[in-house]
C-alpha cells in the first residue's frame, strides 16, 4: 500500500467505531418500536394481551419452572388439564426461555417476552452487519445491509407478535457458515477465514441446533435455502464444485456430530413423544392463505408509514389479511437498485447465487396456487410439491420473505460497497504524487458518495415502519400478586372463568404472574385430535353443561350454543366434573363482562355456598368440599 493510500485509509476511522454506531442506531430504533414502553415492562404487552402474545409469554414462564423445578420442558400438564401438551411440537422456544430466566425469576416472563422482542431487532441487524463484512470493505454498506434485514417488512410483520419468528440472528450466521465451506481451499483445507472445515462445520452445528430450539420452521426454510443456493452454485460452476465438494460434506458431517446429540431428545420427544400428532403440527389447510401476492414486493401495506392510502389499503389485504403474515413487500426503488445490482455484477458468482436464493425464495412465497390482487389463479406453483414432503407440510409459504430480505440486504449491502470502493479509489489515486492532470479527468470523489446516500435514501424510506406499535396492559387481577394466592395449594388444578380458549388465554398470563403455582383446564396449544392431527381446538369440559355455560361466558351472545337451563341435574353434573377432574379452585374473574352473573349464579348453586372476593376475582377454595 502506499503512502498516499495509507493517508486515505486513516481517515475513515476504527472500524469498531462504526460498528458500535451501528449497533447504537439498532438498540434506538428498536427501542422507539415499542415506545412508550419499558423494555422490561411486566405490566404491558406488544399488540394484544391475549392470543400467541400471552401463549409465548407462558412458554418463557414455563421454562423458567421447568429449571426451577426440574421437570421436563417438553411436557407439561399445566395447561389442557389432565392430558397435557407436548411442548416439542409447539412454538416453545426453549433456547429463549433459557436465555431469560434470570430475568424472569426477577421480574417475571412478560418482562422478558418485552426485552426480548426488543433483543430480536437489534440480534438480527447486527448478525447481518458483521456477515457483510466479510463481503465488503468498509463499514457503511454492511451497516445498511443490516438495517434493511433487521427491520425489514417481514420483521416489522412479525413484530407484531410472533417472537419465536422475530428472532431470526442466526440464519445469516448458518448461511455465510454453508457459503464458507463451499468456498473452501483445495489445497489448504481451509475456508475463506482461515478455519478448518471441521471448526466451520462445528459452528454451523451449534447454530444450527441453537436455531432449532428457537423456531424449527426457521431452521427447515433456512436449509432449503441453503440447498437452492448449493445447487445454483454447482450448476454454474461443476468443476469447482466437484473440487470442493470433500471439503463441503466433511464440514457438514461435522455440523451433524454436534447438531444430532443437542436436538436428539427433543426431536424424539417431537416425534414420539407423549401427546405427539401425526402429520404436521398445524391443519395444513389453515395456513393455506398466508401466502404473498404477485404484486406484494411493489403495493405497500398498514406496516408502512409511507404510501398511498388506496395502495395500503389493497396491500393490507394480501397474505390472508394477517399484518404478521404480510412481509413481502420491497417497494419500487429497492426492486430496481436490485435488478441493477444482479445486471451489472451478474459474473460474480456470489451476487449471482443470492439473486437466485432470492427469486426461488419469492416463488415460494407465494405459495400455491398463485394469487394476483388477491384473487386466487389456477396456476399451480413449487411451494405445492413442498407441502407434500414429509415433515414439511406445516412451512408456512409467506414466511419464505425473511429469506426475499435478506437476499436484498446481501445485494444491496454488496453493490454500496462496490459503489464506495469506487470512490475510494478515487480518492487514493487523488494523492498520489502527480496525480494533478488526473485528478482534473476524473469524476470528483464525493460524486460515489452522493449516488450512494441518493439510493440508499430511495430505497430506505418507501420501507419506514408504521412504528410504534400498539401495545395492551396485560389486565391480571390482583389477586395473583397478592399473599391470598398462596391459599390455592401448589400444583393444584384449577378451573378459570373466563375458559382458558384462544384468544382469551387471561388464565395463562395468571399462571404466568404466580410463576406456575397451579395448573389450568384448557390452555392454548398444539395437541392431538380425535384422528391423531394436529389441532389447536381447546379440550371440551366434561359434562356438556358445564361446557355450555363456561362457553356462554366467554362467547356472549355470539355463542353457537345456548345456555343450559339452571337445574338440578346441571349442578349435578358441575360438581361431578370438578371431582373427576381434581378441580381443587374454582376462579372467576367477574370484569369479563357479558356472562359473569350466570356463571357466579350456576357456580353458587352448585358448591352450595357464594365465593371468596379477593382482588379483584371470585374464588372458590376446596371446590370438591
Amino acid at each position: 500500500m502506499t503512502r498516499a493510500a495509507r493517508r486515505v485509509r486513516g481517515t475513515r476511522g476504527h472500524p469498531s467505531w462504526a460498528v458500535s454506531g451501528a449497533v447504537a442506531l439498532y438498540v434506538l430504533l428498536a427501542l422507539l418500536a415499542f415506545w412508550p414502553v419499558s423494555p422490561v415492562s411486566s405490566t404491558t404487552v406488544p399488540s394484544c394481551a391475549c392470543g400467541d402474545q400471552a401463549q409465548e409469554v407462558w412458554f418463557l414462564a414455563w421454562m423458567a419452572h421447568a429449571l426451577r423445578s426440574g421437570t421436563n420442558p417438553f411436557f407439561t400438564s399445566y395447561i389442557d388439564y389432565p392430558r397435557g401438551v407436548n411442548l416439542a411440537l409447539n412454538t416453545s422456544m426453549p433456547l429463549l426461555g433459557l436465555l431469560a430466566a434470570p430475568l424472569t425469576f426477577l421480574h417475571g416472563a412478560i418482562a422478558s417476552y418485552n426485552l426480548l422482542m426488543r433483543l430480536a431487532f437489534v440480534a438480527s441487524a447486527t448478525s447481518m452487519l458483521l456477515v457483510m463484512r466479510r463481503f465488503c470493505t468498509g463499514t457503511v454498506a454492511p451497516a445498511i445491509a443490516g438495517l434493511l434485514y433487521g427491520f425489514s417488512p417481514y420483521m416489522v410483520g412479525q413484530g407484531n407478535g410472533h417472537l419465536f419468528l422475530l428472532f431470526v440472528p442466526l440464519p445469516p450466521l448458518m448461511l455465510l457458515a454453508v457459503h464458507d465451506l463451499a468456498t473452501s481451499r483445495t489445497a489448504t483445507g481451509r475456508t475463506a477465514t482461515g478455519r478448518t472445515p471441521r471448526r466451520t462445520g462445528l459452528l454451523l452445528g451449534l447454530a444450527s441446533a441453537a436455531q432449532y430450539l428457537v423456531a424449527q420452521e426457521i431452521l427447515v426454510t433456512t436449509a432449503i435455502c441453503a440447498l437452492i443456493g448449493l445447487a445454483y452454485a454447482a450448476a454454474r460452476r461443476p468443476r469447482a464444485a466437484r473440487a470442493r465438494l470433500g471439503h463441503l460434506g466433511a464440514g457438514l458431517c461435522w455440523a451433524l456430530a454436534v447438531f444430532a446429540p443437542i436436538v436428539a431428545y427433543p426431536a424424539w420427544f417431537f416425534l414420539r413423544g407423549p401427546e405427539h400428532v401425526v402429520g404436521p403440527p398445524h391443519v395444513v389447510s389453515a395456513l393455506a392463505h398466508y401466502r404473498a401476492d404477485l404484486l406484494g414486493p411493489i403495493v405497500p401495506t398498514l406496516d408502512q408509514m409511507i404510501g398511498p392510502a388506496s395502495l395500503i389499503r389493497l396491500g393490507t389485504r394480501f397474505g390472508g389479511a394477517n399484518p404478521a403474515e404480510n412481509g413481502i413487500y420491497l417497494g419500487i426503488p429497492l426492486v430496481l437498485v436490485l435488478v441493477a445490482v444482479v445486471v451489472r455484477y451478474r459474473r460474480d458468482l456470489l451476487v449471482a447465487t443470492v439473486a437466485a436464493v432470492g427469486l426461488c425464495c419469492f416463488v415460494l412465497a407465494l405459495g400455491s396456487p398463485l394469487t394476483i390482487d388477491g384473487h386466487a389463479t389456477a396456476v399451480p406453483l413449487p411451494f405445492a410439491l413442498l407441502r407434500k414432503a414429509p415433515l414439511l407440510g406445516g412451512v408456512v409459504a409467506s414466511r419464505f420473505s425473511l429469506y426475499v430480505d435478506l437476499c436484498a440486504a446481501v445485494l444491496l449491502g454488496i453493490g454500496l460497497d462496490r459503489l464506495l470502493a469506487a470512490r475510494r479509489a478515487a480518492r487514493i489515486a487523488a494523492a498520489e504524487p502527480g496525480a494533478g492532470r488526473r485528478r482534473r479527468r476524473a469524476a470528483p470523489p464525493w460524486r460515489a458518495s452522493a449516488i450512494a446516500a441518493v439510493l440508499v435514501a430511495a430505497v430506505l424510506v418507501p420501507l419506514v415502519p408504521r412504528f410504534p406499535y400498539a401495545h395492551q396492559a396485560a389486565e391480571i387481577p390482583p389477586y395473583f400478586s397478592s399473599p391470598a394466592v398462596r391459599q390455592i395449594p401448589p400444583g393444584s388444578v384449577v378451573l378459570s372463568y373466563p375458559y382458558d380458549a384462544p384468544p382469551y388465554n387471561d388464565a395463562m398470563l395468571w399462571q404466568a404472574a404466580t410463576a406456575m403455582r397451579f395448573e389450568i383446564v384448557g390452555g392454548e396449544a398444539t395437541r392431538p385430535g380425535r384422528d391423531g392431527a394436529g389441532t389447536s381446538a381447546v379440550l371440551p369440559l366434561g359434562p356438556p353443561e358445564l361446557y355450555d355455560v363456561f362457553v356462554f361466558g366467554v362467547k356472549g351472545r355470539d355463542s353457537p350454543l345456548p345456555l343450559p337451563p339452571f337445574d338440578n341435574l346441571s349442578l349435578v353434573d358441575i360438581r361431578a366434573f370438578v371431582a373427576n377432574w381434581h378441580v381443587g379452585t374454582v376462579i372467576v374473574d367477574p370484569s369479563v363482562g357479558y356472562g359473569t352473573a350466570q356463571v357466579l349464579q350456576y357456580l353458587t348453586a352448585a358448591f352450595g355456598r357464594p365465593p371468596t372476593v379477593s382482588g379483584g376475582v371470585d374464588v372458590w377454595y376446596h371446590a370438591t368440599g
